[in-house]
């Protein structure tokens, strides 16, 4: 089952926004020795996660839970700027499009009504010479 885009961002969105109805919402960082603990930034000591492994594995783990909530953040506002271009561009091209189908219409009538008759022996279609 898939599911569309919209849906999906929403779904995002919802959990990322249950989040700031708990203690977690502060800003998050990561430091330790054996492990990488993140915590809320607000002074508490909650908890939030605790990553073990090999320095370099912790050190990667740790930077990317710590971002996880500002990166989505960001991520979901440019999905929401992109999106309102994209509508905007696809309005503009909309506009765009009628425009040049109308004069396109427009020409070729023009061209069907004031091309000569072709003379005698050259083909012709309904609106004139070939």
């Amino acid at each position: 089952m898939s599911i569309k885009t919209p849906e999906r961002i929403a779904e995002i969105r919802a959990r990322r926004d249950a989040l700031s109805e708990h203690a977690t919402a502060g800003d998050w960082h990561y430091g330790g020795d054996d492990a990488v603990q993140v915590f809320p930034a607000t002074g508490t000591s909650e908890l939030v996660a605790t990553v073990w492994g090999e320095a370099d594995e912790e050190r990667v783990l740790g930077e990317f839970i710590a971002h996880s909530k500002d990166d989505i953040d960001w991520l979901l506002t440019e999905v929401e700027r992109l999106r309102a271009e994209l509508a905007t561009a696809n309005a503009v091209m909309s506009k765009a499009l009628s425009e040049v189908e109308h004069e396109e219409v427009v020409y070729l009538l023009h061209r069907y009504l004031t091309v000569p008759p072709a003379s005698a022996g050259e083909a012709t279609t309904a609106g004139g010479a070939l």
